[in-house]
């Protein structure tokens, strides 16, 4: 048992090389711009569990904030002039179901074990490759769902301006100050509801005016009932999203794909999203008719109430773990500042807690039962 343990082993260690799987550069072109004039910097959020920052994110790994519920996932920009929100959904995958078994790997087996044990490792590990591998050896790999891209009136000065990411309820949360009018937008994925809410509002009413829409590359976008976004499109699996706007005071209008918000008090964005994929074997569900349940769903709920019930679902989980290392003034600084200042060699305990608390938030906010196991898919 011990020998056909370990030369599994060293097969999956072949297997996981990483050029077997297909690499995809992140585009980054059209990430927002932090060309402002930023003054009066923000203050730190009241809770000392939130990872904040002074300027938009320019750079998708290293800077944007991720928010998700498990299937559904977003990075968040926090851009003034221009926002982008790049969706996930995990299912979107670019294969089709496929026997990837080898006929060969069972009467191989015992061979690669021997020249295991004989020493043989080299010629082992090439036996293996022949013979023991998946066919194709190369597997379909998962993709992104595309882009929102909200575009808001020119500004060249921004005050107190702060992004950030609260892991006690996992909402975002962008704000700052133009001509003393305070705008705020809230970005959170709902387990419960199954929706990406994004939350438009301002110090002054009638003060909300931009434009949305959604792209992906060999993605089709158009504009529906409802004042509907629609993006749609084939990898192996049929793909959807929709955004549907709920706004109070002013107008909307979608034409062509863009929907077109002026001098509303506040606004919400529900975007949904599924694909055809059943199972590893099964990919002829319907796209568009998830989509249609998800918003028929809540349909009569206001955002008040989608946001208290993700924040109790959510903190079911999150509040069962509590850690504390001690603070210094450093929780008062940006969480970028403080990290490079412990770069440097400065004490700050407090980011130890931050830091293992913010990995529980990933898994949290990756994985939940029913869906696929967690994954850098969305990170």
């Amino acid at each position: 048992m011990y020998r056909t343990l370990f030369a599994v082993v060293v097969v999956g260690l072949i297997a996981a090389d990483t050029s077997w799987a297909a690499r995809h550069d992140v585009d980054e072109s059209s990430n927002p711009k932090a060309n402002q004039t930023y003054v009066d910097e923000a203050s730190a959020p009241d809770e000392p569990l939130t990872l904040w920052y002074r300027k938009p994110a320019t750079r998708w790994e290293t800077e944007a904030l991720p928010v998700g519920n498990g299937r559904l996932a977003a990075m968040v920009f926090g851009g003034v002039n221009n926002e982008r929100i790049q969706l996930n959904e995990e299912t979107v995958w670019d294969g089709v179901p496929t026997d990837y078994n080898n006929p060969e790997a069972l009467k191989a087996l015992p061979e690669v074990r021997r020249l295991l044990f004989d020493g043989k490792n080299a010629e082992a590990t090439r036996l293996a490759g022949k013979t023991m591998m998946g066919r194709p050896m190369k597997i379909k790999s998962y993709q992104t769902l595309g882009d929102i891209h909200l575009d808001f009136p020119d500004t060249d000065e921004v005050s107190s301006y702060r992004r950030d990411l609260d892991l006690t309820t996992a909402i975002n949360r962008t704000q700052y100050t133009v001509d003393g009018i305070e705008y705020t937008r809230e970005v959170y994925v709902s387990a419960p509801d199954q929706v990406i809410v994004i939350h438009l509002a301002a110090s002054q009413p009638g003060k909300i005016n931009f434009t949305a829409r959604l792209a992906r590359e060999n993605a089709s976008a158009r504009s529906a009932s409802d004042n509907r976004l629609v993006l749609q499109g084939k990898l192996g699996v049929d793909y959807e999203a929709q955004l549907r706007p709920v706004i109070h005071g002013g107008s909307v209008t979608s034409a062509n794909g863009e929907l077109k918000v002026s001098g509303a008090d506040d606004v919400t964005l529900l975007v949904v999203a599924a694909t055809s994929y059943n199972s590893a074997t099964d990919i002829s569900g319907n796209a568009t008719a998830r989509c249609d349940k998800y918003l028929q769903s809540i349909s009569n709920k206001s955002y008040e109430d989608l946001r208290a019930a993700h924040v109790a679902d959510y903190q079911t989980l999150f509040n069962r773990v509590q850690l504390d290392l001690g603070t210094t003034d450093a929780v008062s600084k940006p969480t970028d500042q403080r990290l490079r200042d412990i770069k440097k060699g400065k004490h700050d305990p407090q980011f130890e807690t931050l830091y293992f608390q913010f990995g529980r938030y990933l898994l949290i906010s990756s994985s939940r039962p029913g869906y696929r196991p967690a994954s850098p898919r969305w990170l």
